[in-house]
């Protein structure tokens, strides 16, 4: 299994990222053949910073920087088709991005498990908020519920002090937040470079997506790839 980190300028949520990682999933040190740090513009200190903190955690051995210097709006999503090329060396890649916090464990072995098992899921994602859906969506099992396109689910975009922010999405089985991939989904479609680029690679590429049931990460960062032009409706909830 390879672990992605999408990074970009944004070293100290990166920190967090990272921190709150390990201290839920230190099993990942035995579980990760290879890390990949996939940059966008960062710092040169930023980004050996970067790298110094994953090699402490992995070793040199298993770590590589690559770094995307684009000065077009969309330039950085090349980053993402760069996946492409990582999946022939591997039948899992675990993403994410550098804003996210970890909040228990996701106890990855039993996900790696399932996908094994069950060859028609292509991707398993890790903030499912399975307690706020109501009727919007159906269980899959006792671990995991589906992604219910073409209806919506409430994708939480934010938590604060026990107040969750989500916005009603329809998003067709696929998505950024941190999840695990197989691999071979990305050998079958390209992202492109506008702002649709992550609804419309779930379009193009026809996926299977499961949520977790219970959230593993609440984002941390001031905007969400896909939802940022989205009215947010706040509801409480004490986490």
């Amino acid at each position: 299994m390879i672990l992605v980190f999408s990074t970009a300028r944004r070293y100290k949520l990166f920190q967090h990222t990272l921190g709150s990682l390990m201290k839920h999933n230190p099993d990942l040190v035995d579980l990760v053949n290879k890390v990949y740090i996939l940059d966008d513009r960062s710092t040169w200190g930023d980004r050996h910073a970067m790298e110094f903190d994953i090699c402490n955690i992995f070793g040199d051995s298993k770590v590589t920087t690559v770094t995307f210097n684009g000065e077009d709006e969309f330039d950085w999503v090349e980053k993402l088709n760069f996946l492409g090329n990582l999946s022939k060396n591997t039948d899992y890649i675990l993403f994410i991005e550098d804003d996210w916090e970890s909040t228990r464990s996701m106890n990855l072995k039993l996900h790696l498990n399932f996908l094994e098992k069950n060859k028609d899921i292509d991707l398993i994602t890790f903030n499912g908020w399975f307690h706020i859906q109501g009727s919007l969506v159906n269980s899959y099992n006792d671990c995991y519920f589906s992604n219910p396109f073409p209806q919506g689910f409430k994708h939480v975009t934010s938590e604060k002090n026990g107040e969750i922010r989500w916005s009603i999405v329809q998003v067709d089985n696929f998505s950024l937040n941190p999840s695990l991939y197989r691999s071979s989904i990305f050998d079958k479609e390209r992202f492109g470079k506008t702002s649709d680029f992550e609804a419309n690679f779930g379009i193009k590429s026809k996926l299977k997506q499961l949520f977790v049931k219970i959230a593993c990460f609440v984002h941390r960062g001031e905007n969400d790839t896909l939802h940022d032009r989205i009215k947010y409706n706040p509801i409480n909830y004490n986490i």
